[in-house]
């Protein structure tokens, strides 16, 4: 039913920040874009959810299902992610936002610094 209304309302906000989802079976879930920042997400079967985009910060995601959930460009800044069950594919370092007051870039990967290469002292 979930499925039915998001694909009928794609482009509506949802916000389901500070929401107690403890145990919520949320598999195959189209929560893309979603706003889940300070969720309480313990043991939440997220099988096969689509979290693209969507916004996890502060989300308490320990102990959860999270295997072949899409977490493209999903924010995860401070997300409790203990014991959770991550995707089998890797996420790619280019997607994952990461917070910028510890010197990193957020969307991006952080410039690399080629080392300095001395010449040798002429004999």
């Amino acid at each position: 039913m979930w499925n039915e209304w998001r694909a009928l309302n794609p482009d509506a906000k949802v916000d389901l920040s500070t929401a107690h989802l403890f145990k919520a079976n949320l598999s195959g879930a189209i929560l893309s874009n979603a706003d889940l920042s300070n969720a309480g997400l313990m043991e939440a079967h997220l099988f096969k959810a689509n979290l693209t985009g969507a916004i996890l910060s502060n989300a308490d995601v320990s102990n959860a299902d999270l295997m072949e959930a899409n977490l493209f460009k999903a924010n995860l800044l401070r997300a409790n992610l203990s014991a959770a069950s991550l995707p089998r594919e890797p996420v790619r370092r280019d997607t994952v936002q990461r917070e910028p007051n510890r010197g990193e870039h957020v969307g991006r990967e952080p410039a690399r610094r080629e080392p300095v290469r001395r010449e040798p002292a002429p004999s």
